[in-house]
């Protein structure tokens, strides 16, 4: 699995961090992360990237453990973040959470998709896992992509593929090509997540990211037309909960039952 995002690290800022789309859905996750912060707050991240996130949670809480399959990732964020005193980076798996013992931490966070590579069965012993490293009344925050995406559906259908149109609605994995490698992936609705938390977490809320602005790979449409993009982004200020299965993501807030 490592070495199916390795070979995107030195270009994903380029093709997806400083894209208007992804700068525009970053936007509105940090929106909604803003207000759930504590400044005293020890923070884990999973699946961080870059480290483009690592760094705005860092000037936001105490401490900040971001973690990444790839090694080439976290080289690259911890080149971005040098002179940083309160993030420490790791390689990890997101299905070795559990070697984080005896660890705790205030708030786990994992951005843009990176759970969905987990089965079902690996997610729900991710949230297992997640539960024991969080100190009482924890939270947790998990960006997923949906399984009906309605841009996706009529990028799709445009182009005459009704069979990907539909290709997220489904519960077996799809091999999904990034940059040349196939990467297999699990798509997950907002109710999903919430019965593979359910005995370890209640949820607090649920909101879609990127309802009207499109998934990245439309970036090269919109690049001769950022005035529509912008609009789109400011509609998405409306954060309609009712429709978060139907975003590109959806942001889902998590936190820690009582023993």
């Amino acid at each position: 699995m490592a070495a199916q995002f390795s070979h995107v690290a030195k270009d994903y800022d380029a093709q997806f961090t400083h894209t208007e789309i992804g700068k525009l859905q970053r936007e509105q996750v940090l929106k909604e992360l803003a207000p759930i912060l504590k400044r005293e707050w020890q923070v884990l991240e999973i699946n961080c990237g870059t480290g483009e996130d690592a760094l705005w949670l860092s000037d936001s809480t105490s401490s900040v453990l971001a973690t990444d399959i790839s090694a080439e990732m976290i080289a690259v964020s911890r080149e971005k973040s040098a002179g940083k005193d309160n993030i420490d980076f790791e390689v990890l798996d997101a299905n070795k959470i559990a070697s984080l013992h005896p660890k705790s931490f205030d708030f786990i966070f994992s951005n843009f998709g990176g759970l969905n590579c987990l089965s079902p069965q690996q997610l729900q012993q991710f949230l297992l896992e997640s539960a024991k490293l969080l100190k009482p009344k924890g939270a947790i925050v998990l960006v997923i992509m949906g399984k009906k995406t309605l841009w996706e559906k009529l990028y799709f259908t445009l182009k005459g593929d009704r069979k990907s149109a539909k290709r997220r609605d489904t519960k077996e994995a799809l091999f999904v090509h990034v940059d040349g490698k196939n990467v297999p992936t699990y798509y997950y609705s907002p109710s999903d997540v919430s019965r593979l938390a359910a005995t370890r977490f209640r949820v607090v809320q649920v909101k879609p990211i990127g309802l009207f602005v499109p998934p990245s790979y439309m970036q090269h449409f919109f690049n001769s037309r950022l005035w529509a993009l912008r609009t789109l982004g400011l509609l998405d200020r409306l954060r309609l909960p009712g429709f978060s299965n139907y975003a590109d993501h959806f942001l889902i807030h998590l936190e820690k039952k009582s023993a």
